[in-house]
Formats: structure tokens, sequence, C-alpha cells
């Protein structure tokens, strides 16, 4: 650092200090010292998930378990054939028409559910006034079966597990075919006990 000159101050001219950083720093213009702008925080939206619709051998499944109409009722409620119902059961394509029925129907029944199968079956197979509900949703008349049987509490659905498709019944062309009576096992044959006596069997 140069010392000041003290014959300067004889000349009448002032001594200016050196300047500090932070003196400096106050003295540059704005644009020296700019400092990069904060981001705005932005807010993440997470989208709502929309469930998978059921597929076709579960809707089968649950409304069979549901309503506990035999398989030939189901068949005629829905317009097809019990061979129809079995490739249903195994997911198989069918026609729009035939799936915006079965899944209309299926609707109706859970929002008449009792919560338990017997009472739900009572409910669509019950004349009123010389109307069935089950007829009413073979016609396709949805609401008025179901302002007739009223809604229901419904019943809690517990979470799918892998092994659910394992517990579905058999098809009804399985069931047919099944055989009945009970099924003889030949037994090995067993050599009988020879009896000692008290003197070695003498």
């Amino acid at each position: 650092m140069v010392s000041p000159d003290p014959s300067s101050s004889s000349r009448g001219l002032c001594y200016a200090p050196p300047m500090t950083l932070q003196a400096e720093c106050l003295s540059s213009p704005p644009h020296a010292a700019r400092l990069p702008a904060p981001r705005a925080k932005t807010k993440r939206v997470e989208k709502a998930s929309v469930p998978a619709p059921m597929a076709t051998g579960d809707v089968v499944h649950k409304l069979h378990q549901y309503s506990e109409l035999e398989w030939d009722q189901l068949a005629r409620v829905l317009h097809v054939t019990e061979r129809d119902l079995d490739g249903w059961l195994c997911d198989r394509e069918l026609a729009m028409s035939a799936e915006q029925h079965l899944r209309k129907v299926f609707d109706v029944v859970k929002r008449i559910d009792r919560g338990w199968d017997a009472g739900n079956a009572a409910l669509l197979l019950a004349e009123r006034d010389g109307v069935v509900p089950v007829d009413l949703l073979m016609a396709g008349e949805y609401e008025r079966a179901a302002e007739m049987m009223g809604p229901g509490p419904g019943r809690e659905e517990w979470p799918p597990c892998e092994e659910d498709k394992s517990r579905r019944p058999l098809p009804p062309h399985i069931l047919a075919d099944a055989l009945q009576d009970s099924i003889h096992v030949d037994l090995p044959q067993v050599r009988p006990l020879r009896r000692m006596g008290c003197c070695g069997g003498r």
C-alpha cells in the first residue's frame, strides 16, 4: 500500500482512502452484481388413478354369486347359452351389446345387494303385481327393476388376490359331465395274522 504524501495536503489536494470491497459493491451499478432470481415453486398435481374395469369373467362370476341364479336361468337373463357363459368365464370376447347388457344387469344386482346371496335371489324372483324383477332385467328395464327391489346395504369387498380365479366354480359343461358316483379304490391284500398258542403255535 502506498503511504499518503504529506506534501499533497499542502497543495490543496484531498486524500481519498482506498475503497473497501463492501463499499465497492455498494457503489457499483445494479447490473454489475445481478443475482439469479429465485425459481417459483410449482405444485405437483397428481392425477387421480382410474380403476380398470372388471374383466368379463369376473363379472359373470360375481353376478352368479350375488344373484344365486342357476346357470340356465342366468343364461336366459343374458340372452345367451350356457356355452357362451362358459366362454365368458374364460374372458373370451363378446359382442358389445351383450357386454353392455351383462354389465348393466350386474350393476342393478350390486345396487340392490342385501349383503347375502339368498336374499338377493328372493328379491329377483319375487312376483309383485304380476311382474318379476328378473323378467324386467331380461327385457332391459334396468331402472324399473332397481326401483321395484330398492337399494340394499351392499357388502364389503375384499381386495383381489392371486388365488381368486382358482376359487371360481367349475364351468357348467364340466359339472354336467362330472362323475357323481363314489370312486372304488382297491386296497392291497393283507395277510391275516397267525394265531400263536401258548406253546409256540403247536
